[in-house]
């Protein structure tokens, strides 16, 4: 696992697609379009095929931010992990050099 990966999350290959769509859709919900769309349908059907897919990218747009989330900390914690064990190594250099007598200490 590199360190140099920590914020370089491979996508999935349709996301880019669902941030999009779910971008649009929260955009037309702030904008009120949306609202506007089911207050203006008189029909209950046209009202639920017209907001299934809006809840469909919405949804998919959680997921996909979740999985990249899970991702992210699984990478941070090895990226963690790692520098732990590295700052012990160099403790434990520090410590066999303050302690050997073949060392040179400046003072």
């Amino acid at each position: 696992m590199s360190v140099h990966r920590l914020n370089k999350v491979a996508p999935k290959e349709a996301a880019p697609h669902n941030r999009k769509a779910t971008a649009e859709t929260i955009s037309r919900l702030q904008r009120g379009v949306l609202r506007e769309d089911v207050s203006e349908s008189k029909d209950l059907e046209a009202v639920k095929s017209m907001i299934e897919p809006k809840l469909n990218n919405i949804g998919d747009g959680l997921n996909d931010f979740i999985d990249a989330q899970k991702e992210r900390t699984t990478e941070a914690n090895g990226a963690i992990e790692l520098m732990v064990h590295r700052l012990k190594h160099l403790e434990e250099e520090k410590n066999y050099a303050r302690t050997s007598p073949n060392s040179m200490r400046v003072s």
